[in-house]
């Protein structure tokens, strides 16, 4: 098959499932808890429902504060190279599709990956901040 008839074949493809499928697109129901980070939780220095995770955990800071637009934001600053992250469980049902989101920076990063936003435990993620 040519590659111009593969591409056409993708793109009838990616219509027939979105047009099959239109509430995939509508449904903004949000799963996390604490998604803005507006509830604290008492024992740590994270919003409630969110947890700390890395490689090294004693190679990164990490603190809740307000951004200069008043929103509520995480800092992860690491030492050195880190896998460093903040995380939420959340429950899935099998065979659907999710959109994932959210208003992410870098800066200083001197590695070649940066931050990222991704799906813990696959290797399914977006192309890393720099």
């Amino acid at each position: 098959m040519p590659n111009q008839n593969k591409w056409l074949l993708a793109v009838v493809l990616l219509l027939i499932v979105s047009f099959a499928y239109p509430s995939l697109a509508q449904n903004d129901e949000n799963l996390l808890y604490n998604a803005d980070f507006s509830i604290r939780a008492e024992q740590q220095a994270l919003p409630a429902g969110w947890y700390f995770d890395a490689w090294v955990a004693d190679n990164t800071h990490y603190e809740l504060q307000w951004d200069e637009e008043g929103a509520r934001v995480i800092y992860l600053r690491n030492l050195y190279e880190n896998d460093a992250r903040v995380c939420q469980r959340v429950s899935v049902a099998p065979d659907s599709f999710y959109r994932f989101s959210c208003d992410m920076k870098a800066r200083d990063i001197t590695a070649q990956s940066g931050a990222n936003l991704s799906v813990l435990d696959t290797f399914s993620g977006t192309k890393p901040i720099v």
